[in-house]
């Protein structure tokens, strides 16, 4: 059970990754209940992706309050990241190849109110 503080995550809101079904409905279902949600969406990094989901979540939630979070866009700390994540479910190379492209079409809004995530640097490499 979760507590009224707790934060509800939900990952593939729109885009399923590797035969994954969105949890769009998840999410709205958790919303609708009260419950404080973080959604991650790789598609964000777009600003038009962006416009279209919040539009649709105000749509099926009309007084919902919606806020972005964006990491910082640095490649090298990205990659520096990636190489270290003890995760043997990704592939490094492919992770490292879309952290790229990202890279390229990575759109943060330079609004005032915007927050940007710092990207923490690794402690330890690993040794393999």
């Amino acid at each position: 059970m979760e507590r009224e503080d707790e934060l509800i995550f939900v990952d593939n809101v729109e885009h399923p990754v590797e035969g994954a079904k969105p949890n769009y409905e998840k999410l709205v279902r958790h919303l609708r209940a009260g419950q404080n949600c973080v959604a991650e969406e790789r598609q964000t990094i777009l600003p038009d992706f962006r416009k279209k989901i919040e539009a649709r979540l105000k749509e099926d939630i009309p007084d919902l309050e919606i806020k972005f979070h964006y990491f910082e866009k640095d490649l090298v700390k990205a990659a520096r990241n990636i190489i270290s994540r003890p995760d043997d479910k990704k592939n490094r190379t492919e992770h490292l190849l879309t952290a790229s492209f990202d890279y390229l079409v990575y759109e943060i809004p330079t609004d005032l109110d915007t927050i940007i995530l710092e990207i923490e640097e690794p402690t330890e490499f690993p040794t393999t």
